[in-house]
């Protein structure tokens, strides 16, 4: 999770998930302004829950990796002006 301005920067990472974790929230969660960056990161293993959250301003960039990069087994949300780029 990443909240009120931060940055999270895991480019360029191979990020393995162990056992199946089942995310309440979600994989990977952005808001106020926050920006996590995942460009030409890769994911080994599974999860189950959504695969990203993105709030008010915030951004999730994957350099066009698209919307199945996280793991998890339901589509990630954007609202009130979240983008996943």
């Amino acid at each position: 999770m990443c909240w009120g301005q931060g940055v999270f920067d895991c480019r360029n990472k191979m990020i393995t998930v162990s056992g199946i974790p089942a995310f309440s929230w979600a994989f990977a969660a952005a808001s106020e302004c926050s920006l996590m960056m995942f460009n030409t990161s890769t994911f080994s293993g599974s999860a189950t829950g959504k695969r990203y959250d993105i709030v008010t301003n915030a951004v999730i960039q994957t350099a066009g990796a698209g919307v199945n990069l996280f793991p998890g087994n339901s589509a990630g949300t954007t609202a009130t002006g979240g983008q996943y780029a």
